[in-house]
């Protein structure tokens, strides 16, 4: 049975995808007001309507992909209803950012812009040690919605130094992975640093 809490969230869902992905699509030219809509209207009759193929190809491309993946996931939350939805909404949170941090990568490469081998490094060190903290994120060792003697029962015993579990080599794993991952993206465009404003593509 659909319950109006997710009915909720999945009108809420969908209206926000559009609004983010009409704001990238523009680069910021759509801003969240009483005449937005008028705007996203006037947008579309004059760029979709009035030419035989959209404006910005590339971006229009990687939005209707992301459009789509997020249409299906509030379906999911809608009819599946996932009983742990925090981790749901902390998934579809994170593949809106990998998504979009992937799109950028390939525009740049795509354009000629090549990172330096520090932001590859580490862009490669962040993907491996992202995997290994994932593998030890799902191998659970509690359940927070069963009660504390259930949750229990899935203790393991630990597994490094004979003092951490795989929840705690899971919070060091991913810390280190964040650490990588912030260094990436503090050094994606250094090689840009002397380069004119004007002459710097937005992708």
């Amino acid at each position: 049975v659909v319950s109006t809490q997710s009915t909720g969230f999945g009108i809420l869902y969908v209206v926000a995808t559009l609004y983010f992905t009409s704001h990238m699509y523009y680069m910021g030219v759509i801003s969240l007001d009483c005449g937005i809509f008028g705007r996203i209207s006037h947008f579309f009759r004059t760029d979709f309507m009035s030419s035989p193929k959209p404006l910005y190809m590339d971006r229009f491309i990687f939005l209707v992909l992301v459009v789509t993946l997020n249409f299906a996931a509030a379906v999911m939350g809608v009819v599946v209803q996932p009983s742990d939805f925090p981790s749901f909404l902390l998934a579809v949170f994170l593949i809106n950012l990998l998504a979009y941090f992937a799109y950028y990568v390939i525009m740049k490469f795509i354009h000629g812009e090549y990172p330096y081998p520090i932001t590859i490094f580490c862009g490669v060190l962040t993907m491996v040690t992202w995997i290994c903290a994932l593998y030890f994120y799902f191998s659970t060792v509690t359940n927070w919605q069963l009660p504390a003697a259930q949750s229990r029962s899935k203790n393991r015993p630990c597994i490094a130094l004979d003092f951490y579990d795989n929840h705690d080599v899971w919070h060091i794993i991913s810390s280190m992975a964040l650490f990588f991952g912030f260094v990436t993206v503090l050094t994606l465009d250094d090689h840009l640093l002397n380069k004119p404003r004007n002459q710097i593509r937005v992708f």
